[in-house]
């Protein structure tokens, strides 16, 4: 699964690198005001699941899922807010709060640790749950379920591609033009990798028991080998390329 998501996370980036320069300039225009920083977010990670879906993404439709996904990108954003807030305010008073001066060292450094982790795989699950979101269209409920869901059974996945995102954001961060237009579309693309690569590697994992169900029983059709070899040889098109793409992409097209 990580591999699936890597090569998500590159390709999807690197196909579409004009289209998210553009993108990510509208995003940081229309997160200025704050509170429509969640709404163009949600509206980032939509362009991705575009992408994702081997669509297109174009300004107006960039706007059209803005509006389309503003609500519920406001309450994730108010949830990952104040779930942030509320463990920024633990580890600080396990580390610095005078009630807690007298307790060991090692307990106060423990406790703030947890609360740091709960942070982190709050926050990633939570952007999971905004991708599934933006993938699927789903309600804010089922987001939040499917999020978490994906976290619980892929957990260092979602943590390295998070630390691989941290990596590929350090060299943007020295340009305020690169942090801009890029930062945006890295960080959407990375979630998305992550959901696309969990829904295509239980997709293969199901077509696998289908292709050995069809051979115990002896009962394959020609339509159905076809469906399955076409649903296998579109997952090896969409990652299964090579350093020689990067140099001749219009051999793709």
């Amino acid at each position: 699964m990580l591999r699936r998501a890597f090569f998500f996370f590159f390709w999807n980036l690197y196909d579409w690198l004009g289209g998210w320069l553009l993108l990510g300039a509208m995003s940081f225009v229309l997160s200025l005001p704050l509170v429509t920083a969640p709404a163009a977010w949600g509206a980032l990670l939509a362009a991705a699941a575009r992408v994702q879906r081997e669509s297109e993404i174009t300004p107006a439709l960039y706007w059209h899922d803005f509006k389309r996904l503003a609500w519920r990108s406001t309450g994730l954003g108010l949830i990952l807010g104040l779930g942030l807030a509320l463990c920024a305010i633990n580890i600080g008073f396990y580390l610095f709060a005078a009630p807690v001066a007298g307790w060991p060292p090692v307990a106060r450094f423990v406790l703030a640790g947890l609360f740091f982790w709960l942070a982190l795989f709050g926050a990633v699950g939570l952007q999971l749950a905004w991708a599934f979101l933006a993938l699927q269209d789903l309600p804010l409920g089922k987001a939040l379920k499917r999020g978490y869901r994906v976290l619980g059974a892929h957990p260092f996945a979602a943590l390295a591609m998070a630390l691989l995102g941290g990596v590929a954001s350090l060299p943007l961060l020295v340009s305020v033009v690169g942090a801009v237009l890029m930062l945006g579309a890295v960080w959407a693309n990375l979630f998305m990798a992550i959901a696309g690569g969990v829904i295509e590697h239980y997709e293969a994992l199901e077509d696998q028991r289908e292709r050995d169900r069809l051979a115990r029983e002896g009962a394959r059709t020609w339509t159905q080998q076809r469906v399955l070899d076409e649903r296998e040889s579109a997952r090896l098109r969409r990652h299964d390329r090579g350093w020689s793409d990067i140099f001749k992409p219009w051999q793709l097209r």
